[in-house]
C-alpha cells in the first residue's frame, strides 16, 4: 500500500503535469497570438526555442519557418519572427507614437528593449547598451561627439599606426608558414585601437606569432557564450535567480584581464582630449555619467569589435578570395585610387564604392549576430503598420538577420503566464 508521501508526490507530479497541460492549451487556443502561424511545437512550449538558441542554429532554423510559413511565423509561445523590412521600420523605428501619429515622441523608439537581453548588468548603472528614452538620448549625445568627421580625422594616424603593424606582423607570419589565420590578426589589431580610441592606452595586443591576446579571448568567450544565460532567462525561475545574484556576478564582468585597470588608470592620470572618456568626462550634466556609467561604456567600447568585426573582417577575406573576378575589381579599384600605401587615407577609401558594396554584401551574408534582439510591446498594445492586421497586446523584437535568400527578424509576446 503506498504511503501517504508516495501518493503526495505523485499528486504533486500530477497536479504540475495538468497544469502545463493547461497552459499547452491556452497557448493554442486562447493566447492572443493564437492565430499566427507557426510550429505546434513551437506555439506550446518555449523551451524549443531556446535549445535551437543554446545550439546555434536557431536563425537556421527559423529561415526553415519562414520558407514554410512565410512572413509572419509564431517560434515560441510569446515570440513572433518576421522578415519584411517594413516589420524592421516598425519594430525598430524611432519616434514613432503608439496610435500611429507621426508627432515626435519624447521617449525614443515605440517599442522598449526587451529586459531579458538589455537588462542592467553592470553594476547597476544604465548604459548607452541598455538604457531607454530620457536616459539614453543624453548619453547618445555625449558619445556623439567622438564620431563626428572632425573628431574621426584626428584618428587617421592612429588607425594607420596599428594598420601598419598588423600588416607588419601578417608579413613576418606569412614569412614562416604557408598557411595563415588572419583571425588573430585582426582581432589583436582591432583590440589594440579600441583600447587606445576609447582610454588613449596602447596594450601592445598585436603580436608576429599568430596568437591572440589573453583578453581578446577572453571578450570572445564571453560574447561567444552570453547567449546560453540570456535565452534561459525565458524561464522565469532561472531569471529570478540571475536577477537575485546579478550584483555579485554581473559587477565588472568586462572589467577583467587587463581592461578594468586601463580604464582605472585613465580615469585617475587622465588622457587624450579626443578619447570616448573624455567625451563622457566633458558632458556630465547631458549624460549623468557617474563613475560606474563610463567605466560600463569604456568597457563595452573596447569589447565591441572584438567577436563581431573580426568575424564580419574574415568573412569579407574568405568571400572576395573565393570570387576572383571581386578581387580583380577591387584590386583595380584601390590601384586606381592610390598608386601607393602612403597615399590611402579615409577619405580615399571612403569613396570606394566598390569596396563598400564588396564589405555591406559580405556581412549580408554572413552576419556577425544571428540571435534575436527582442523589443517589447507596451501595455495595451500597438497595431503594427504595414507588418500584420492583428493587434498585439505586448511584445519584443528580435534580430534581423541577413541570409542569402531572405532576411528575417522576430518579434517576442510577453503575454501569458510564467511557464514558457
Amino acid at each position: 500500500m503506498p504511503s501517504s508521501e508516495d501518493f503526495g508526490f505523485a499528486s504533486l507530479c500530477c497536479g504540475l503535469v495538468g497544469l502545463y497541460l493547461m497552459h499547452a492549451v491556452y497557448n493554442l487556443y486562447f493566447h492572443p497570438l493564437r492565430s499566427f502561424p507557426g510550429p505546434i511545437y513551437g506555439k506550446v512550449t518555449g523551451f524549443w526555442y531556446i535549445s535551437k538558441i543554446i545550439q546555434g542554429n536557431s536563425f537556421l532554423v527559423i529561415k526553415r519557418l519562414h520558407d514554410q510559413y512565410g512572413d509572419v511565423v509564431r517560434i515560441a509561445p510569446n515570440e513572433l519572427s518576421y522578415n519584411t523590412a517594413e516589420a524592421w521600420k516598425s519594430i525598430y523605428g524611432r519616434n514613432i507614437q503608439l496610435h500611429g501619429e507621426d508627432k515626435a515622441s519624447a521617449t525614443g523608439n515605440r517599442l522598449l528593449k526587451d529586459t531579458l537581453l538589455y537588462g542592467a548588468g553592470f553594476e547597476g548603472a544604465d548604459t548607452v547598451v541598455n538604457a531607454e528614452g530620457t536616459f539614453y538620448a543624453p548619453q547618445r549625445r555625449a558619445l556623439a561627439y567622438a564620431f563626428t568627421r572632425k573628431s574621426l580625422m584626428t584618428k587617421e594616424d592612429l588607425l594607420t599606426h596599428y594598420t601598419d603593424r598588423a600588416i607588419a606582423n601578417l608579413t613576418i607570419q606569412i614569412s614562416a608558414a604557408d598557411t595563415v589565420d588572419v583571425g588573430p590578426m585582426f582581432a589583436n589589431a582591432i583590440f589594440d585601437f579600441n583600447c587606445k580610441f576609447v582610454a588613449d592606452r596602447d596594450i601592445g595586443a598585436s603580436n608576429p606569432h599568430g596568437k591572440v591576446h589573453p583578453s581578446v579571448h577572453y571578450f570572445d568567450n564571453i560574447l561567444r557564450f552570453a547567449y546560453i544565460p540570456i535565452s534561459l532567462r525565458r524561464i522565469p525561475m532561472i531569471a529570478y535567480i540571475q536577477d537575485t545574484l546579478q550584483p555579485f556576478i554581473s559587477g565588472g564582468l568586462l572589467h577583467h584581464q587587463v581592461v578594468g585597470p586601463l580604464i582605472q588608470n585613465r580615469l585617475e592620470n587622465g588622457g587624450s582630449e579626443t578619447d570616448i572618456i573624455s567625451y563622457m568626462e566633458r558632458h556630465p550634466k547631458e549624460g549623468d555619467t557617474g563613475k560606474s556609467q563610463i567605466l560600463n561604456n569604456a568597457a563595452i567600447f573596447i569589447a565591441a569589435g572584438t567577436g563581431t568585426t573580426v568575424a564580419w573582417l574574415c568573412a569579407s577575406v574568405y568571400y572576395i578570395l573565393s570570387n576572383p573576378d571581386v578581387k580583380s575589381k577591387l584590386y583595380a579599384e584601390i590601384r586606381n585610387a592610390a598608386s601607393k600605401t602612403s597615399d590611402l587615407n579615409l577619405d580615399v577609401v571612403n569613396s570606394m564604392k566598390y569596396l563598400k558594396a564588396v564589405t555591406d554584401e559580405s556581412i549580408r551574408i554572413f552576419p556577425p549576430i544571428v540571435a534575436t534582439l527582442t523589443r517589447v510591446v507596451p501595455r495595451g498594445g500597438l497595431r503594427a503598420e504595414k507588418v500584420h492586421r492583428s493587434r498585439i497586446r505586448k511584445a519584443g523584437i528580435d534580430e534581423l538577420e541577413t541570409l542569402p535568400s531572405a532576411p528575417f527578424l522576430g518579434i517576442r509576446h510577453g503575454v501569458g503566464s510564467g511557464i514558457p
